[in-house]
């Protein structure tokens, strides 16, 4: 990870990840316990979906082509040299 993004990173994770969280559960949901019910189980939905997506459909999610391009050029060149030669 870039260090210029370590800092973005611990913002993203103090105030959009535990403020909000704090605030749904005490707001929303009327009790950490209930906040946490829920989204584990919104998250073993998601889990279970992506499990039985086909690999088709998953293929193309993984696709490189909306990488930058300096990213791009590292996975290309990272292939050309974990590619067995013969």
């Amino acid at each position: 990870m870039y260090f210029r993004l370590i800092g973005v990173y611990g913002i993203i994770n103090q105030y959009g990840l535990k403020m909000v969280g704090g605030l749904l559960s005490d707001k929303l949901f009327h009790s950490p316990t209930k906040y946490l019910r829920i989204g584990y189980l919104i998250t073993a939905v998601v889990l279970i979906a992506f499990t039985w997506m086909p690999y088709q459909t998953l293929r193309h999610l993984g696709r490189h082509h909306h990488l930058p391009g300096h990213q791009c050029l590292r996975l290309q060149h990272a292939r050309r040299l974990l590619r067995p030669h013969g």
